[in-house]
């Protein structure tokens, strides 16, 4: 390629010349980030030549620099990927605004000078706060680039303009859609109070609109880039600014962003900006220093529009609306204008694909409504994307589907409840899991006409049919009537689907197969042998965003088989699941993590396919700076990936995987102190110089803290952990014990689970090892008596570990008296 001859070049003339292509530090650490990224985002398309050219240039620009080589922002976009317009459509006091192409989409380039070290860490704060709000109200990031010149924002095109534009249209003046968009626009400042964002400078024209007439936030935060933390207020901005604002020099607060939001209201109610355009802009601050507020204009006829005006701009902030009570305001106005313009107003508006979630879900509260089931099933559709549920999550859907399902009524309407209440669970952690198993509970399971019923319209109906028969089928299956399903024949059709159906039918049949896949392993086997496999690989490998994931989703479920992990491996979905690890979207790189982690479970040579296809150095990266899902599952993916390989467990160490793990186990989830317990004992297990850097990360105190107080996966796989940090390493086994973490392990020999005896049991062994204190410290404990029965009765895994650590305990005199007189000899002779 032409970038890979320029590289060549460059890299075959003299460092001299590099440094005039290169010659500060900023222009250094720039060309890091970007060699970084290709190395990384793009191994899996670059030849072994370019990558290991890449490489190559990596380390010559490290070493003329001495900078030090810095980890690749998640939302970095290299200036090269994105082609832009000549001519910007827009330009204001924070850059300007071009319209542009990125990977084939029509996207929005926001361009920014950000020069000094100051604005360029501003820049770089900003971009790390945007990328992670991901809401239906709030223009979406796809990315930014720090390293180029300017500075650029790369995001979602909003076609319809912003919405003082769209409201000046005729078709837009109906009431029901000034409100409904102001709803929305007060749906995204929520969402970015929520996230501690201050919007700071909100007008009509900072709320666009996109191509589905859907209001959206932008700019939230710019006008930091240009002057610090305090912005200061431009004389075009004061009509909506809060007059502590203007008078003070504090930031713009949650509270100035209401009054904002009034002046909003304003603006889209009269369509003329707020005080008017004969009163100037000196008069406004005039009379706001006085507390003298606007006249009610003519365009509010409702005096309860014109008390919720009022109640927004409150000159006193603690008076002002909070944002919930905002937004149930607007939906009752929306409302009220729509059923004014109903010719009928007892007929319902028809509800489609186009049906925003908020509509959907005030449909499904007013129990009783002809369409609750049909907006049901829609809404079903939109939760597979994560930002429509948020939307969901905003207006209390939780709750009001945990009611649809619990109360009974339609069968199929709690089916549908049900699968969005999934996502929630499994997801986005909005409910627990005894919550859901209670609500699944309370659907029946299916009979068998119904499923006939339902596998007939996957072979026999429209497309249309069979859109809404397989989001039926994902619903059944995900209530766990996975094996009826399969009894019904629905395998053949959902394969069908899969390799010829359109892009919505495809993305359904996936979810439904990934489901039925998690049921149980006669489930997967039924499904591999219906040849499923192979497409799966294919639309990982070039289908949508959407399908890409749920394909990961699928072949995860499907590699607790260990010979679907050979038959994913054979066509080639390592390569494509690391390269959405590494470069995908968060959904993506969640369902990648962990099914390259099942993948690895207990396969040997896909171990060593994950590593040398680059698979470890970005499920590092996830454990350091991943979403909450991203950490624990890539956390689970090295457990695995270490297992029985030492050149693994070295690599992982190697990329700097231990210190975000230790911090895992110390502070992160219940699920994420599992898995990282689970892979740090892994990592340790054959590699001394591993057992001595957790410690001195500060691993030990945790995982003993763990083992006496955390759930019982955590007592057990901190255990394991224990286990091998002391394996080899006699200052750990000191360490070890002066935490205290001697009883806990006795406690749970004594009374564990299976598991938790077997690994207890070993961790104890090892304590004892070289060690006469720790020896005489656990037989204190009185913990060769349980010992001495794993032996005579246990599991054999606890047989092989207690004779281990009575072993261990043995090289004490008196240990070897209590041990005989426990009755261990001939126990440990029949062994």
């Amino acid at each position: 390629s032409a970038v890979e001859q320029q590289l060549r070049t460059t890299l075959d003339a003299s460092e001299g010349i590099l440094g005039k292509e290169l010659p500060d530090r900023e222009s250094q650490a720039g060309a890091l980030v970007l060699l970084k990224s290709e190395t990384e985002q793009q191994q899996s398309r670059n030849s072994a030549a370019f990558q290991s050219l890449l490489e190559s240039a990596t380390k010559t620009v490290a070493r003329m620099s001495g900078a030090p080589i810095r980890e690749v922002p998640q939302w970095f976009i290299p200036e090269h990927a994105v082609q832009r317009d000549a001519r910007p459509f827009s330009s204001g006091p924070y850059g300007t605004v071009y319209r542009g192409l990125w990977r084939g989409s029509k996207v929005v380039v926001k361009c920014v000078d950000a020069t000094s070290p100051e604005e360029k860490r501003v820049f770089l704060r900003e971009a790390n706060i945007w990328h992670r709000l991901r809401h239906p109200h709030v223009v979406t990031l796809f990315g930014a680039c720090h390293v180029s010149r300017p500075c650029f924002f790369v995001c979602e095109e909003a076609t319809n303009g912003n919405l003082a534009d769209y409201l000046d249209k005729p078709k837009t003046a109906d009431g029901s859609i000034v409100w409904g968009k102001l709803y929305e626009a007060a749906m995204g400042l929520q969402h970015l109070h929520q996230n501690n964002v201050v919007h700071g400078d909100l007008k009509c024209n900072q709320i666009l609109v996109s191509g589905e007439g859907v209001a959206k936030l932008t700019d939230f935060g710019m006008s930091f880039i240009s002057s610090g933390s305090t912005p200061a207020v431009s004389t075009a901005a004061v009509r909506w600014t809060a007059p502590e604002c203007l008078t003070s020099e504090g930031p713009p607060t949650f509270k100035s962003d209401v009054y904002s939001f009034g002046m909003c209201v304003v603006e889209a109610v009269t369509k003329t900006i707020p005080w008017g355009l004969l009163l100037s802009d000196v008069a406004v601050i005039d009379k706001l220093k006085h507390q003298v507020f606007m006249e009610r204009p003519a365009a509010f006829k409702s005096d309860a529009h014109w008390t919720f005006v009022l109640s927004l701009c409150a000159f006193q902030p603690p008076r002002r609306l909070e944002l919930s009570d905002v937004i149930d305001e607007l939906r009752r106005f929306r409302d009220a204008e729509a059923a004014k313009r109903k010719p009928n107003p007892s007929a319902p508006t028809p509800l489609g694909c186009t049906t925003s979630v908020s509509v959907l879900m005030d449909t499904i509260a007013a129990a009783g409504a002809i369409e609750t089931e049909r907006a049901l099933l829609l809404l079903a559709r939109k939760c597979a994307d994560s930002q429509e549920r948020l939307q969901m999550y905003d207006t209390n859907g939780v709750r009001v589907l945990s009611d649809v399902v619990k109360t009974g009524g339609c069968y199929v309407a709690q089916l549908y409840a049900l699968e969005s209440l999934n996502w929630a669970a499994y997801s986005d952690s909005k409910l627990t899991q005894p919550e859901y198993d209670v609500l699944r509970d309370c659907v029946r399971a299916a009979t068998t006409p119904e499923l006939e019923s339902m596998v007939d319209v996957l072979l026999h109906g429209t497309d249309e049919e069979k859109e809404d028969g397989l989001v039926l089928c994902a619903s059944l299956a995900t209530r766990g009537d996975g094996g009826a399903l399969i009894q019904v024949g629905v395998l053949s059709p959902l394969v069908e689907i899969l390799r010829s159906g359109s892009v919505t039918q495809q993305l359904w049949a996936t979810e439904a197969l990934g489901t039925l896949a998690s049921d149980n392993d006669a489930n997967r086997v039924a499904i591999a042998s219906e040849g499923v496999i192979s497409p799966l690989v294919a639309l990982v490998r070039a289908g949508t965003d959407q399908q890409k994931q749920w394909a990961a989703f699928a072949l995860g479920q499907l590699a607790y088989n260990e010979a679907n992990c050979v038959a994913i491996a054979s066509e080639g979905g390592i390569p494509l699941l690391v390269a959405l690890v590494r470069a995908g979207t968060d959904e993506q790189k969640e369902e990648a993590a962990y099914a390259l982690g099942n993948l690895a479970l207990n396969n040997d040579a896909n171990r060593v396919a994950i590593a040398s296809e680059g698979g470890i150095s970005p499920l590092v990266a996830l454990v350091r700076a991943g979403t909450d899902e991203q950490k624990q599952r890539a956390a689970y993916a090295l457990g695995n990936i270490a297992g029985n390989n030492d050149a693994n467990q070295v690599a992982i160490a190697s990329e700097g995987g231990i210190p975000p793990l230790v911090a895992l186990v110390r502070a992160g989830t219940d699920e994420q102190k599992q898995w990282a317990a689970y892979a740090l004992g892994h990592i340790t297990a054959n590699i001394d110089a591993n057992q001595v850097a957790i410690a001195s990360e500060g691993g030990i105190p945790p995982l003993v803290a763990l083992v006496r107080a955390g759930t019982e996966e955590q007592k057990q796989w901190a255990a394991y952990a224990l286990g091998h940090i002391a394996g080899n390493n006699d200052a750990n086994r000191v360490a070890i014990a002066c935490e205290g973490g001697i009883s806990p392990l006795v406690a749970l020999v004594r009374a564990g689970t299976d598991e938790q005896k077997e690994e207890a049991a070993y961790a104890l062994g090892n304590l004892a090892s070289d060690n006469d204190a720790n020896r005489v410290a656990i037989a204190s404990e009185r913990v060769i008596s349980p010992l001495v029965a794993f032996v005579r009765a246990g599991t054999d895994q606890q047989k092989q570990w207690a004779a281990f650590a009575l072993g261990q305990l043995a090289y004490n005199e008196a240990n070897c008296v209590a041990i005989a007189s426990e009755g261990g000899i001939p126990l440990l002779v029949a062994l």
